[in-house]
């Protein structure tokens, strides 16, 4: 009886489990894992930006994103979705955003030429950096850079800096690139987020290659995978939505005409093969119809959306029967509120704990501000306001020092509540010899020194040369204008410290043309006379990086006048120094810059010559890279022989009295000023700049044009008359091209005088 209970318990036990794992393989049935749903996101520049509206519409039908992936223009929106913004943040960004600034950031500035005080010999037009030694031509190795692409990444992802393991974001995010050096492939899931979105979208030969924490060169991900709906599945995907908007390589024949729309062409034949292999893949493929719009045609965000949602709209039905099949699949379909608060938005904003810099650059290392240039950030929260300002310090040292890039990332601090911020310096060689081309050239109509109401003036003003840098520096002018000439320093160092240096200074030169005013080209009976001249000169040239730079010496001058047949020499002390804080003097909205020159020596009947000119510039920023203010001083007391253009100083063009012309010559004036600068609007890409002037000025009324006789000695000599106090208001139009500003307008003065002109400068 006993063995009987004993067989009944067991047999009992053994049903109760029987039936336990069938109910528990029941449940695991019922809740198996539903399908995971990726997203991929093609690269094709500004074409990208059609993608927008298919993250709206997933959202709209409740379709979870499980993972993106993203190529180029992809990674860059898929990134900011996985981080946690909303669609609607992100096309607010895309729209409002100056795209055509951000991407069209010159490589590397490069050092400037050594300054001399009021003169036009100078690399403002274009400048072509090379090395002897390294057989390198050219800044970068590429025409575009990116400081203003990577700090604008770092700003909208400061909040999510330290998470280093993407598949930790608010969404999974896969990014590809290509190893520069392999040519192979390569996936970032963990890492910088920032650098891995910067990676992706390098477009060959146009941006630089991207330099990686790692050590690595990676390019574009569309010349591998520019569609990565195989790595979607790779990584587990059950389900691949994806958009190709690079898939069409068609352009019309006359737009490919130079070499930049030859290589996008070719890029884009290359990334639409690798890409439309991989469409069957697909479980659901968009291709919008962006035929009308270019890979660099970021001026067109909004009319580039609107294509998106034209193809979103016709491919609707597709995307709500992927709807309908997760939800027959047991998936709860959340559709989310368009104007929700983002998850990214919800995150903490942490407190800067500490600053580190890094020179990630494969090349030398170079001079690099101190981590005290950033003391005053610490302890602020990691906001758009703080970043904003931290931005505009980075991009300000960028350009002291010199750099390709000089950027900041949010890092992991201490605790939850603080984040350490790496700065990060990227260069690709600093002592780069330049060839370059600059000047100051105008055209215009004036009624200053004329008979017959008015006249047309043309002033050319051109020099080119040759900086050849080095512990013996070569430093070369050949110019063009109203006085062509010839002129070399040789600059050996004598000392240096730090960013500090002092080198000898010893050169000559050699000119011909009007080196009188009496044959200047002021109007149409005006002729170039065949002077001629040499200039020889020896003494000390300080500099700070290329800041400052101050020379101090003795030159000797010798001048034949042709119409008199008059020889003109002597020895006389100079000391020339310029402190410029601008990186383009005419459209900078902040910025300080002072020129003085100061000569003396040498006789003329008994008298010694000499003279002084100054002229200060100060800009105050009232609206970031929108609006400032500035003022403007200058003045002028030169006693060199009155037979000569270096016997005065320029009171008209566009930095001197309004009303006037270049080339009006006075010995003694001053003038002072306000200036307006109001940035309008962009046309493709170029910025357009309105400047006001209000001026008042006194000047001294010889007329070297007119008067034969010699002037007199004394300061503002022969000052009889109300019209030698003038005020007057001036109204230009600048384009801020790449070869350099094109301005056009007017400026009139309260004795009646006008001027209107066009320029380059």
């Amino acid at each position: 009886m006993k063995v009987y209970k004993k067989v009944i318990s067991f047999m009992t036990v053994l049903v109760l489990l029987s039936w336990n794992l069938h109910s528990q393989s029941g449940n695991g049935s019922a809740s198996k894992k539903r399908p995971k749903v990726a997203l991929v996101l093609s690269g094709g520049g500004a074409k990208g930006l059609a993608e927008i509206p298919l993250l709206e519409a997933l959202e709209e039908e409740g379709i979870p994103v499980d993972m993106v992936l993203g190529t180029s223009m992809g990674s860059l929106l898929g990134s900011l979705y996985c981080a946690g913004y909303s669609p609607k943040e992100i096309r607010s960004f895309m729209t409002e955003l100056d795209l055509v600034s951000i991407i069209s950031e010159w490589p590397q500035p490069s050092l400037r030429v050594p300054a001399y005080a009021l003169t036009t010999k100078n690399d403002n037009y274009f400048s072509l950096p090379f090395s002897l030694s390294q057989t390198k031509v050219g800044a970068a190795p590429g025409f575009l850079g990116d400081q203003k692409i990577l700090n604008m990444l770092s700003t909208y992802l400061s909040k999510v800096g330290d998470i280093d393991d993407f598949d930790k974001l608010a969404v999974p995010f896969r990014a590809v690139a290509v190893d520069v050096s392999t040519g192979k492939e390569v996936v970032y899931k963990s890492g910088s987020l920032v650098r891995a979105v910067r990676g992706s979208m390098s477009l060959p030969g146009v941006w630089v290659p991207a330099l990686m924490s790692d050590g690595t060169y990676v390019m574009d991900g569309g010349l591998q995978n520019n569609l990565p709906v195989r790595l979607a599945i790779e990584s587990g995907a059950d389900i691949v939505i994806a958009m190709d908007v690079a898939s069409s390589v068609y352009k019309n024949p006359e737009e490919i005409d130079d070499f930049l729309s030859v290589g996008i062409q070719i890029f884009n034949m290359i990334i639409s093969t690798n890409a439309v292999a991989q469409h069957k893949l697909a479980d659901l493929l968009l291709i919008p119809d962006l035929r009308e719009f270019s890979t660099m045609d970021f001026s067109r965000p909004q009319q580039i959306i609107e294509a998106g949602e034209l193809c979103v709209k016709n491919n609707r039905d597709a995307i709500h029967q992927i709807a309908l099949q997760l939800e027959k699949q047991g998936v709860v379909l959340e559709k989310k509120n368009y104007d929700r608060v983002s998850i990214y938005d919800s995150l903490k904003v942490k407190t800067i704990e500490k600053f580190v810099i890094k020179d990630i650059s494969f090349k030398e290392k170079v001079p690099l501000p101190s981590e005290d240039r950033f003391k005053r950030f610490v302890g602020k929260k990691l906001d758009l306001a703080t970043t904003e300002k931290l931005v505009r310090l980075l991009d300000d040292l960028r350009m002291s020092y010199h750099l390709a890039s000089f950027s900041f990332e949010a890092k992991a601090g201490s605790d939850d509540e603080h984040c350490t911020v790496e700065i990060l310096a990227n260069h690709y060689g600093y002592q780069l010899s330049k060839l370059f081309f600059g000047g100051n050239p105008s055209a215009g109509i004036t009624n200053v020194h004329t008979d017959s109401g008015v006249r047309f003036f043309v002033v050319p003003d051109f020099t080119a040369g040759a900086y050849l840098l080095g512990n013996v520096e070569l430093l070369a002018h050949l110019s063009f204008g109203n006085t062509n000439g010839f002129d070399f320093s040789i600059l050996p160092y004598f000392a240096k410290w730090k960013d500090f240096s002092v080198r000898f200074d010893a050169g000559a030169g050699v000119y011909f043309g009007s080196l009188e005013p009496a044959t200047n080209i002021i109007d149409e009976d005006r002729y170039t006379d065949d002077d001629k001249g040499f200039l020889l000169h020896g003494g000390l040239q300080f500099r700070f990086i290329d800041r400052i730079t101050a020379s101090a010496g003795i030159r000797y001058d010798y001048s034949y006048i042709n119409s008199t047949e008059e020889s003109i020499s002597f020895p006389y002390l100079y000391f020339d120094s310029v402190f410029n804080t601008f990186n383009d003097d005419l459209t900078d909205f902040k910025g300080v810059k002072i020129e003085f020159l100061g000569r003396g020596g040498g006789y003329g009947d008994g008298v010694p010559y000499y003279s002084f000119e100054i002229m200060y510039r100060h800009r105050f920023e009232l609206l970031r890279n929108r609006t400032s203010l500035g003022i403007e001083l200058r003045g002028a007391n030169v006693h060199f022989p009155y037979e000569l253009n270096s016997g005065y100083g320029d009171y008209g063009g566009f930095y001197g009295m309004c009303g006037y012309p270049q080339f009006t010559y006075k010995r003694d004036f001053a003038i002072a000023g306000l200036t307006f600068n109001q940035k309008l609007f962009s046309i493709m890409g170029i910025p357009v700049h309105m400047i006001v002037q209000a001026k008042a000025g006194i000047k001294d009324n010889y007329d070297p044009y007119e008067c034969s006789n010699e002037p007199s000695d004394s300061w503002f000599a022969g000052f009889n008359s109300l019209e030698q106090i003038t005020g007057g208001g001036a109204l230009y139009f600048v384009l801020k091209t790449p070869p350099g500003n094109i301005y056009f307008g007017g400026s009139f003065n309260s004795n009646g005088q006008y001027t209107l002109s066009v320029g380059l400068m």
